[in-house]
């Protein structure tokens, strides 16, 4: 539930790498990497709604593509 500000403060590294819309809710859904750290965000209206843990070094969206099809990279 932090916001983009909130979570920028412990890694301010993180950048937008990709977005796409939640099938259920229809809202659009931001994904922010470190891609160095391992650890993304999902923020849905500016409010983190998920973390993504994935392996240091690599893109989020090169593990995380299948489950959003619909995922518009950057």
């Amino acid at each position: 539930g932090k916001s983009l500000q909130e979570i920028q403060k412990e890694y301010p590294e993180i950048k937008l790498v990709a977005k796409y819309s939640d099938e259920k809710t229809k809202n659009l859904v931001e994904i922010y990497d470190s891609e160095k750290e391992g650890i993304a965000f999902e923020f849905t209206q500016n409010e983190c709604a998920a973390i993504i843990i994935h392996t240091k070094g690599k893109k989020v969206t090169e593990e995380y593509r299948t489950l959003h099809p619909n995922m518009e990279k950057f």
